[in-house]
């Protein structure tokens, strides 16, 4: 059985992505999914746009450890 990847919720994402990337490579997946996000987040063009920009932020602390981040709306 190979992990094809891991959900992650964005507390923890924002508290230690490196923490994250630690065990992302020790299940041997590149893979970082944010399932979810509060609609309060996203109420605004203007609150889509902040959670977009976090996103690409947390995105390349991710990519720097060679993963890559996805968001499941």
């Amino acid at each position: 059985l190979r992990v094809s990847g891991m959900h992650v919720g964005l507390d923890r994402l924002r508290a230690s992505p490196e923490q994250v990337a630690v065990e992302a490579h020790a299940f041997g997946t590149r893979d970082v999914t944010c399932p979810w996000a509060s609609p309060v987040l996203m109420q605004t063009p203007d609150g889509c746009r902040r959670l977009g920009e976090e996103l690409g932020r947390l995105g390349a602390v991710l990519r720097g450890y060679g993963l890559r981040l996805s968001y499941h709306n």
